[in-house]
């Protein structure tokens, strides 16, 4: 809620809905690896790793918005 609510310039309104996706997409993941430790349903951790991928592609993407040409850590 705290990273929908920020306020960015227009010219980075597409970047910080990638980073909002982002968040949203990590805190999901980690949602379902909760459930995994709830109900042992091994699914579960699949469907957390592809938003974990999906949430550090759009990080990556947001990085080089940011940060141009520059080298991200992982």
């Amino acid at each position: 809620m705290r990273v929908r609510s920020m306020s960015t310039p227009p010219s980075l309104a597409s970047t910080h809905g990638q980073y909002v996706d982002a968040m949203a997409l990590y805190a999901s993941a980690a949602a379902e690896m909760l459930k995994f430790t709830e109900d042992g349903d091994s699914q579960r951790l699949g469907e957390a790793h592809r938003m974990d991928v999906r949430a550090s592609e759009n990080m990556l993407r947001v990085g080089e918005v940011l940060w141009p040409g520059q080298y991200k850590p992982h």
